[in-house]
């Protein structure tokens, strides 16, 4: 398993070797950083067993945000001081302590509020929507200062550039237009500060008729700022991956997004597929949306554009988030020397080791500081891969506690090459409808009866939750 490295990276520049990572869930970050050698604190909601075996020290969300600011002070001093990397910048004046948001989070807020002066965020912690913002609204609570005015514009001219096959789907703040609402289509509600498709549902007629949408009246005036409306697109929901230094901008590669139901949410993330192959004239349609969202805005280190693909081949932009996303492992594991053959895993080799592979984290650490990544590793894209990995969250159908043994012995003999992830401990309580563990299955390196074998791998997972 994954371990904190005995001789950390050590770097001459503005950032540090040590990182703190936040989000929903760090591992695999993490797991790519401590393969560049760096040293990790990681806060996040779930403190799997993997991610812990990865951190030199680990605060779960809810309890990170429960300190007062001394408390939170001394327990970064102590990440500091255990860790072996150098406190002491070449200057002699103390060397900050990087923070990377590698997810997103509803308390974000909170978590960074409670970050001492020794602490410097390196990336920018909210995502853009392509929705209008309010003008009351806090924006650093609910998106990126630069907001929603220069990401349209990114689209705008994108979309000019493209002859229209580039889009934002039509917007609200409130439903007071609601002859717009009404003419046709299906609507979704959304929250501006969720994660994973949680704050998202079907708008429906008793949302029209009454009170039933929190926050609105009876004229359907919303006064709930915290969520918009959009027109629901239908398609397949991909993300692009972009590594960027503030000017130059890279493709690298494009994810199928995988969703499931969870009660009355519909698009709650499942899992990721890819990368995928793209046509020549999506590849240049997607990076011309990349280099117009860079070009606009600065942004630097991995970006992630959420988009649909229409049957008429438009891309509607739903929205960018400037950070390591849920499929950024997966572009890691394409790009680490195109990956290429390998061996089937023999039946005594542990599951969840990672491979020796290049890290994304240490190219992603360069870009965020401004410098050129024409000499790194895993800066290219491949756009043709036709054997790409599926990873897939399992959600628990039942109450209990995940059983190991039992799972090995469920599995035994499943003619698929896999690594189990996100792996809960012996003592967490799982309910019915949270995440089990993840599951990422080598497309390349399996049987060609590979979905089969897969349901029969995530049922598997659920029957383990005794």
């Amino acid at each position: 398993m994954m371990q904190p490295p005995d001789h950390p990276t050590t770097s001459a520049s503005g950032l540090p070797e040590q990182v703190i990572l936040v989000g929903a869930s760090v591992r695999s970050a993490a797991e790519s950083a401590v393969l560049a050698g760096f040293d990790v604190m990681g806060v996040d909601l779930f403190g799997d067993l993997d991610t812990r075996s990865c951190c030199r020290t680990f605060c779960p969300v809810d309890h990170w945000c429960e300190m007062t600011a001394d408390r939170a002070a001394q327990w970064i001093q102590r990440f500091r001081h255990v860790s072996r990397s150098p406190l002491a910048a070449a200057d002699g004046q103390t060397r900050p302590t990087g923070l990377v948001v590698v997810g997103d989070l509803q308390r974000m807020s909170d978590v960074l509020a409670r970050m001492p002066d020794c602490v410097q965020v390196v990336n920018d912690p909210f995502p853009y929507h392509t929705s209008p913002l309010p003008a009351e609204l806090d924006r650093a609570k609910v998106a990126s200062p630069l907001g929603r005015d220069l990401l349209g514009k990114s689209v705008d001219l994108c979309s000019r550039d493209q002859g229209g096959s580039v889009r934002a789907p039509e917007s609200h703040l409130d439903t007071a237009d609601f002859d717009s609402v009404r003419s046709g289509g299906r609507w979704l509600v959304k929250e501006y500060r969720s994660a994973g498709g949680l704050g998202v549902r079907w708008l429906t007629d008793d949302d029209l008729a009454g009170d039933d949408l929190a926050g609105t009246n009876h004229r359907g005036r919303q006064q709930n700022r915290s969520m918009y409306f959009q027109r629901w697109i239908p398609g397949r929901c991909y993300g692009a991956t972009y590594l960027s230094n503030g000017s130059q901008v890279s493709l690298l590669g494009v994810c199928q997004t995988v969703f499931t139901r969870n009660g009355d949410r519909p698009f709650v993330y499942a899992g990721s597929y890819g990368p995928v192959a793209v046509s020549p004239t999506q590849q240049a349609s997607l990076l011309n949306l990349g280099e117009r969202v860079v070009a606009n805005t600065g942004m630097r280190g991995l970006l992630n554009i959420d988009f649909v693909l229409d049957r008429d081949g438009v891309m509607w932009v739903l929205e960018i988030n400037p950070r390591w996303s849920a499929s950024s492992e997966l572009i890691e594991r394409q790009l680490a020397g195109d990956r290429g053959e390998s061996e089937e895993r023999g039946e005594s080799e542990e599951r969840g080791e990672s491979e020796d592979r290049g890290s994304l984290f240490r190219v992603m650490h360069t870009a965020l500081r401004g410098a050129s990544t024409d000499n790194q590793p895993l800066a290219t894209g491949s756009y043709q891969r036709a054997a790409p990995y599926y990873k897939r969250i399992v959600y628990s159908r039942a109450k209990g506690r995940f059983d190991r043994l039992r799972l090995d012995r469920e599995v035994a003999g499943v003619p698929l090459k896999w690594e189990l992830k996100d792996i809960p401990s012996a003592e967490t309580e799982i309910q019915p409808g949270e995440p089990i563990a993840t599951i990422i299955i080598d497309i390349h390196g399996s049987s060609r009866f590979v979905w089969q074998n897969a349901k029969r791998l995530f049922a598997a997972v659920q029957k383990a939750v005794v």
